[in-house]
């Protein structure tokens, strides 16, 4: 982090760094055209030669309240093979998936606006043959007085309240506080890694080994979009309310299967472009030598 907690430096791969720069057009265009994009705004790009290496680190924007650390941290990726940590929510350090065990309290039209926006970005991902990203989502807790509680209540419409109408037969005690979830604070994060033979190499291995391969990070651009942007209507990003009603996916294979027909596809059209350059390349040389 710099030193207001604004920015975060994170070092990159020569991989990364060069994938940023090839999509760096279609992202800013991207940011243009969705103001309210939630895929981390960079920067800065840059490097640094030590001892005849070349170090490459961005500049990000800090998601999170800067000098103010969320209560909750979670790593959202829509996975679920290794994806839980033992870590207690009261250490306040980042936890994954399979941690997570509420929906997140949203009116249907922040619902609504957030799914559609996540959508968006996603697909944009995906266009780009991008994946294994995460949602980070911060939450903070609120605690209000009751005496807060009570004026409100006294200024608003009256309501049924089913909990306290047998308060008088038991030894029931209000409590001075009242908390929960007040603020949540989210991003799309680690959004530099293409879907390349690594990828699919580890995606193979994690089979062999008996995981399940729907469920591991390694899986293609559009299926790890689709299966994300249903974890999101799973922890409250979306709902049937809001009028929206996920993805329904296949399995991975299928998504695999058509990404790798595509690929051999391209390799045969390249092998046919390269026979047909080589030939004219002979007659050329042939003609040079009549000539």
């Amino acid at each position: 982090f710099t030193h207001d907690n604004k920015y975060i430096i994170k070092t990159v791969t020569n991989a990364e760094a060069t994938l940023l720069l090839r999509i760096l057009p279609d992202l800013v265009r991207h940011y243009t055209d969705n103001r309210n994009s939630l895929i981390n705004r960079f920067f800065g790009l840059h490097s640094i030669t030590m001892y005849n290496l070349n170090l490459y680190f961005v500049v990000l924007e800090n998601i999170f309240v800067a000098n103010n650390k969320p209560h909750e941290m979670y790593d959202i990726k829509g996975s679920w093979v290794d994806r839980h940590t033992n870590h207690h929510v009261t250490e306040r350090k980042l936890m994954k998936d399979e941690d997570l065990h509420y929906k997140m309290k949203l009116t249907t039209a922040q619902s609504r606006a957030m799914f559609a926006q996540l959508d968006r970005d996603t697909q944009f991902l995906a266009s780009n043959n991008i994946m294994d990203y995460s949602l980070l989502l911060g939450t903070y807790y609120n605690r209000v007085h009751r005496a807060q509680i009570a004026v409100s209540a006294s200024q608003s419409p009256p309501t049924e309240n089913h909990a306290d109408t047998d308060d008088e037969d038991f030894a029931v005690y209000h409590s001075v506080y009242v908390e929960g979830p007040g603020k949540y604070c989210i991003g799309i994060i680690d959004m530099l890694q293409e879907w390349n033979l690594n990828k699919r190499s580890e995606r193979v291995i994690k089979g062999l080994r008996g995981k399940d391969k729907n469920g591991v990070s390694c899986v293609p651009p559009m299926y790890y979009q689709q299966r994300f942007m249903n974890k999101m209507i799973e922890i409250g990003i979306g709902n049937a309310e809001s009028g929206n009603k996920g993805y329904s996916i296949d399995d991975g294979d299928a998504y695999l299967c058509a990404d790798e027909e595509e690929e051999e596809e391209q390799k045969e059209d390249i092998a046919k472009r390269t026979q047909v350059q080589s030939e004219q390349d002979t007659v050329d040389t042939q003609q040079a030598f009549v000539v």
